[in-house]
């Protein structure tokens, strides 16, 4: 199978890889911020700078290749916005897309985020809506194919503000912030139904699992975000609080993550852990404990040696033509 035949099978869940990559990078140009003996700006600046250009440069063709996808194979990429369960893994682009405008804002380069953030901001928008007349109007979803990999439409609002800030009104970053914050819990309770009496998740789809911390976390770092001035509420706290039973939950499974055969869905371990460690920084901002800020600086370490790993089979899995697949 040529390159070009092969592209119809190019899936969303591609940007998974720019999710985790951004998340880390945000991550490290929050932390280094915070002067300490190991976390020097001489060096994690030029980190930030590396981690920045390399999520760029990977969103820039990844959104060339799923567009050269739509244009060339329309039917193969109308198919994956009708798939019960690849439609999940589409609005991946735009959260891409709102991370990378945050990682604009945070380089100054405000024109650029700002048109970025638009066209993720609306087109994110319009694939909620698609996700939800799916829903509401079709028939063809069964309880056994719901997965953790439905938050992400949902969790991708509540993204919108941590750069929406810079570029629109409050009502504006609110409205977004409401909508992701309202459907997580009715999610939550329909995906716990479903994984508790409901036959297993298949192996591939297991890593999304990691996705149930990513809602408080992320949720908790762009409510923060939303404050001014900064204020640690109860409501942030218990966000928090859920984002850290959540992670030690995922910690206790490994054993079982650990036996899985690699796929794309790897990724998904990748932005709920940057997205707890984003929130452990906004912890230590706004309580001053360092126990936060070093609990976010081992979970980006961490990260950023399973980014390393993940990017290298991914490129393996490619070299060997195993992505890109019919059954992908």
């Amino acid at each position: 199978m040529s390159f070009w035949q092969r592209l119809a099978y190019f899936p969303a869940a591609f940007f998974g890889m720019t999710m985790g990559l951004g998340g880390l990078t945000l991550a490290v140009i929050t932390l280094k911020n915070h002067q300490t003996w190991l976390f020097d700006q001489n060096w994690l600046a030029p980190v930030a700078v590396g981690l920045a250009l390399i999520t760029l440069a990977l969103f820039v063709g990844l959104l060339t290749l799923y567009g050269i996808k739509a244009l060339k194979h329309p039917q193969a990429w109308l198919a994956e916005l009708n798939h019960p369960l690849k439609l999940f893994f589409v609005p991946t682009l735009t959260i891409s897309g709102l991370l990378v405008s945050k990682i604009l804002l945070e380089f100054d380069w405000m024109l650029a985020s700002f048109w970025v953030w638009l066209f993720a901001a609306i087109l994110h928008l319009l694939l909620t809506i698609w996700v939800f007349y799916h829903w509401l109007h079709l028939e063809h979803f069964k309880i056994e194919q719901a997965n953790p990999a439905w938050f992400i439409p949902i969790v991708g609002n509540i993204v919108v503000p941590l750069a929406g800030v810079a570029h629109a009104s409050a009502e504006v970053n609110w409205f977004f912030f409401s909508v992701g914050l309202f459907f997580w819990p009715i999610l939550f309770a329909v995906l716990f139904y479903r994984i508790v009496f409901h036959p297993a998740l298949m192996p591939k789809m297991l890593p999304t699992l990691f996705i149930f911390i990513a809602p408080p976390a992320i949720g908790f770092v762009s409510y923060m975000t939303l404050q001014s001035p900064l204020h640690l509420s109860l409501f942030g706290m218990t966000l928090y609080s859920l984002a850290l039973f959540m992670l030690l939950l995922m910690l206790a499974s490994l054993p079982k993550f650990q036996k899985l055969p690699f796929a794309l869905s790897w990724w998904a371990y990748t932005f709920p852990i940057a997205a707890f460690a984003m929130a452990s920084l906004a912890m230590h901002r706004a309580t001053l404990d360092e126990g936060y800020f070093w609990l976010a600086a081992i979970m980006v370490i961490l990260l950023a040696l399973y980014c390393l790993k993940l990017l290298a089979m991914t490129f393996r899995a490619m070299k060997q033509q195993k992505l890109c697949q019919p059954d992908d």
